[in-house]
């Protein structure tokens, strides 16, 4: 609103092939804007996939922030980036917000709350898409950003208990064999040789009310090798071939009875 874009904006625009650089610098920054954003959800989630033993209202709070953060940066390039470059990307993608909540789980009324205030926001994206006339990034697209922004603010962002208090508590111990002679270092093994890797584990878990919501089905094992010594002949091998002999395998072990 404040930096209107140069005089060679169009210029600009027409040698990058991107019709959104003749808005100026506001471009560069709503780009930024959507890939911290993204960012940002990605952290969340990443949270909430490490978060096992949290309980089903901080799992929904969870769930319902990363998704919210990630509509928001959608709608934000959906909208106020709308550009020839995207294609059809977005063709089939709604303006609006459906939060993912845990199975069986009612929010409560903080929750509620953040859930319909970003369900006003998707609301006024969605009129603001509808609107075909208005030209790219102008200041509508800008007006409806900042009104997001204040009603995300004012709005109370609720706390997962899980943050302070957990009612469970999972804990996994394996038994690997065969054992480096110290902890921490590697088992060196010949290049011409096999190696049997034998991983045993127990589960324990505990929990206040002698009901745990949570329980493990199954345990994802995975086992990486790579070569600490390289030899004179791989040694002049390319960085990505010698990365290529690295091994990856991965194996889901059932449980019985706690023992895998």
């Amino acid at each position: 609103q404040t930096s209107p874009p140069p005089a060679i904006a169009a210029t600009l625009a027409a040698q990058s092939r991107d019709d959104l650089q003749r808005c100026g610098r506001v471009t560069g920054q709503l780009r930024k804007v959507v890939k911290d954003l993204q960012a940002c959800s990605q952290q969340w989630a990443n949270l909430g996939e490490s978060w096992f033993d949290a309980d089903s209202a901080s799992l929904s709070q969870i769930m319902v922030l990363q998704k919210a953060i990630a509509s928001f940066a959608i709608w934000i390039e959906i909208v106020c980036l709308k550009s020839s470059l995207q294609g059809r990307m977005y063709a089939d993608t709604e303006i609006e917000f459906v939060p993912d909540l845990v199975d069986g789980h009612a929010p409560a009324v903080e929750l509620q709350s953040l859930i319909s205030t970003f369900q006003k926001i998707g609301v006024e994206f969605k009129k603001l898409s509808e609107k075909g006339e208005l030209v790219p990034i102008s200041h509508h697209h800008t007006a409806v950003i900042f009104d997001s922004v204040r009603s995300i603010n004012s709005s109370s962002l609720p706390y997962p208990r899980f943050f302070y208090q957990s009612l469970q508590e999972t804990r996994l111990k394996l038994s690997v064999s065969p054992q480096p002679r110290t902890a921490g270092d590697t088992v060196p093994v010949n290049t011409s040789q096999l190696l049997a890797v034998k991983v045993e584990g127990v589960l324990e878990s505990s929990c206040v009310n002698h009901r745990q919501p949570r329980k493990v089905s199954a345990v994802m094992v995975q086992l990486e090798s790579n070569i600490q010594s390289a030899t004179a002949a791989a040694s002049k091998l390319p960085d990505k071939q010698i990365t290529e002999l690295a091994t990856s395998l991965e194996k889901c072990a059932d449980l019985q009875n706690d023992f895998f």
